[in-house]
């Protein structure tokens, strides 16, 4: 499988991809055991990946169109694990989220995850924060 990690140098985009690596392509029947999943981290700073295994990095903003489209060229799957850690303002999990989709649409894949801290305080407001937050 071709997956394609938006938000891939935060932690859950790193660890997303070591365990694509690790997974197992014959699913432990003898074949391609121990190569894992071909994977494509879209990063704003490549530097930040470190040593996280990653068969191609794209870098840019979740906002650009061509970075976000050169991403999703051949994946079969998107897994979306953006997260603010300064400005709390910005709309990255709308706009950038729309952005993934609308390449996605592009090129006619159909799988996508999104792991996502918006819905807690400080991103809710009024009784979905609350529900959440009692979660």
């Amino acid at each position: 499988m071709n997956l394609t990690v938006f938000g891939a140098s935060g932690r859950t985009g790193q660890a997303l991809l070591h365990l694509a690596r690790e997974h197992d392509h014959g699913h432990g029947q003898g074949q391609g055991q121990g190569q894992g999943h071909r994977t494509t981290a879209h990063v704003r700073d490549a530097a930040r990946l470190g040593d996280t295994p990653a068969t191609r990095v794209v870098t840019g903003s979740v906002f650009d169109t061509v970075s976000v489209t050169e991403a999703v060229r051949d994946a079969d799957a998107v897994v979306i694990a953006l997260g603010l850690h300064r400005d709390r303002t910005t709309a990255l999990y709308s706009r950038g989220t729309a952005t993934v989709v609308g390449a996605m649409r592009q090129h006619g894949i159909r799988r996508l995850v999104v792991v996502s801290e918006a819905a807690y305080p400080p991103h809710a407001r009024g009784p979905l924060a609350h529900t959440a937050a009692a979660l």
